[in-house]
């Protein structure tokens, strides 16, 4: 099975998290540190991980000599750490930052279109589901041209929460200095008429095509979240049993590897091999807190270098 399907596990990834200190170089330390820290994100040690990103950037500038944030994959790992905690406007300004060291690279590198779904989360968290959109499709559209399977896979979960919050209340959550979202006028009022009344075709496509290519790429921890957006719709088109078995499914119900269609494993959060402690970056019914024993696999790529910059 080659790196693009093998199933990435958390729990056994104990010896992955003593690379930084193996690493003999610091162009080395600065992407074991970095690794470490989304190892670390994943699993819900949000001090340790952000230690391990203050690390990466320390051995950055020792590698490139400057004092840019960290950038590429490393830069992604970090910033999309910060969107979940609620820390918008850092993670904000680091991926547009982090869009500014890649602008050299063209349109076609993956990081970019990366940077641009952590963008649309946070507009959507902010309320603009308008400019949320707008990111999100041209990634779909970036994903599409060139069989980016990830990407696509992650702007399906980024569309799909889009969909869904016209028909879900705003989140009361606010970021740094932010009003709550409920008090800004860029934001939609939700469709609360009721369910039969409503079209949810777009969000249910979205949430079809994400699956589909989560199943078939063995993408555990979009497998997980895209279920929970499931369960979402479910109770939104008022079929709770429903929802209740796309919970299980998210987080007890691995789905086993498939010798005959070449399907890979597929992890629940609660399975023994997991260790992924973010469900979902936002609140959900009955289950949705992070929790330690949850998980998924994840396709990380190595940093790419700007141009001038060391790997």
């Amino acid at each position: 099975m080659n790196r693009a399907t093998r199933p990435f596990r958390l729990h056994p990834s104990e010896e992955a998290l003593r690379l930084a200190e193996l690493a003999d170089d610091a162009q080395g330390r600065q992407n074991s540190y970095a690794y470490r820290g989304q190892a670390r994100a994943l699993r819900g040690e949000v001090p340790a991980a952000l230690a391990d990103f203050r690390e990466a950037l320390d051995w950055q500038h020792k590698v490139d000599g400057d004092d840019e944030s960290l950038y590429s994959s490393r830069g992604i790992f970090h910033t999309h750490l910060l969107a979940r905690l609620g820390r918008r406007g850092e993670s904000q300004r680091l991926t547009e930052a982090n869009l500014a060291v890649l602008a050299p690279w063209g349109e076609d590198d993956p990081d970019k279109a990366k940077c641009r779904l952590i963008l649309a989360l946070l507009q959507l968290a902010s309320g603009d589901v308008s400019a949320a959109e707008r990111l999100s499709y041209a990634v779909r559209d970036w994903a599409l041209a060139r069989d980016a399977k990830e990407v696509l896979c992650w702007s399906a979960l980024v569309q799909a929460r889009i969909e869904l919050a016209r028909f879900s209340p705003p989140l009361p959550w606010r970021g740094e200095g932010e009003s709550p979202v409920s008090h800004r006028p860029n934001h939609p009022s939700p469709n609360l008429s009721p369910p039969g009344e409503r079209d949810f075709s777009s969000a249910q496509a979205a949430l079809d095509e994400g699956l589909k290519i989560a199943r078939a790429c063995g993408f555990s921890l979009y497998h997980i979240d895209l279920q929970l957006e499931v369960a979402r719709l479910r109770l939104l088109q008022g079929s709770p049993s429903k929802a209740l078995a796309a919970l299980r499914t998210a987080l007890d119900e691995t789905c086993p590897a498939n010798p005959e269609t070449g399907e890979p494993e597929l992890l629940a959060s609660k399975d023994p091999g997991c260790g992924y402690a973010w469900p979902s970056s936002e609140p959900k019914p009955c289950c949705c807190r992070p929790r330690r024993n949850s998980m998924q696999r994840s396709s990380i790529e190595n940093p790419r270098p700007a141009p001038g910059r060391s790997r």
